[in-house]
């Protein structure tokens, strides 16, 4: 996201509802240079553009379905801050500064992220048959409540019943040379990249991989445990298929961004 919608609540009315766009000179204001702090209570908050307006309520809602596709335009990251409480008081100038004390406002990811793939440790090259994975869940709503005292988010559903986040074909009779990478969310021959998905709980299930090597039928298995894909992390997955003919499963869960917080700075 470049672009977010900034809001200041000064004694409980609107003060500040304007843009703030990321572009060569940083970040700036889209319809205004600058705001006159008043010596009063304020509370602050953004969130991506994408989202619209913030209704009357302070409830910003978004219902969407998440596929794999990106010509869809459903691989894009929201992202919203919590209430920043402060007054006037915390941004005097001090000597020698022209500028009071920025207001940072954390931003958070509303999705979760998820890659799955497949790689052929082998020495020599596979034939994928098929390959069955978790049902995952592509429809979704949540609801970033901003009418109290701190910022509340309420996620609905989703549901795999009412529509699957994958909707490729099962792969058949697919090369996958030695060293391979195989990426089971869209089931084709590529390194797998993270795709952005709901928040949701995937339930306990088993990964199969059905291949033949040198005319030979092969069945490999992985068990997958339940787990909780929370937003702002990475889940990712890999099956290793090794010249001994088994599986190795191999799953991390890591931070979107690695290292420092990112902070934006409202002036």
């Amino acid at each position: 996201a470049e672009t977010f919608r900034v809001y200041d609540f000064k004694d409980g009315e609107k003060y500040i509802d304007n843009k703030i766009k990321y572009g060569t000179a940083g970040w700036v204001y889209v319809d205004e240079e600058d705001y006159l702090w008043k010596a009063t209570e304020h509370n602050l908050f953004g969130y991506s553009d994408g989202l619209g307006a913030l209704p009357e309520n302070k409830k910003v809602a978004l219902e969407a379905v998440m596929t794999t596709s990106l010509a869809s335009g459903n691989q894009v990251d929201y992202l919203y801050s919590e209430i920043v409480n402060t007054t006037a008081d915390a941004w005097k100038h001090t000597t020698g500064n022209t500028k009071d004390t920025p207001v940072k406002l954390n931003m958070k990811p509303l999705f979760t992220a998820v890659s799955m793939g497949v790689k052929n440790s082998k020495s020599s090259e596979i034939v994928l048959t098929s390959v069955t994975i978790p049902a995952i869940a592509g429809n979704g709503s949540a609801t970033i409540d901003y009418s109290g005292s701190a910022v509340n988010v309420q996620y609905t559903g989703p549901t795999v019943a009412e529509t699957p986040f994958v909707s490729a074909a099962a792969a058949a009779n697919v090369n996958l040379s030695a060293g391979g990478l195989f990426d089971l969310l869209t089931q084709s021959v590529a390194t797998p990249p993270p795709y952005v998905v709901w928040p949701q709980t995937i339930p306990a299930s088993t990964v199969t991989v059905n291949y033949t090597m040198n005319g030979n039928s092969y069945v490999a298995t992985a068990a997958i445990p339940s787990v909780k894909w929370e937003a702002g992390k990475l889940n990712t997955y890999l099956l290793s298929i090794n010249n001994a003919d088994d599986i190795m499963l191999t799953f991390t869960v890591k931070d979107w961004q690695e290292g420092a917080t990112e902070n934006y700075e409202f002036e």
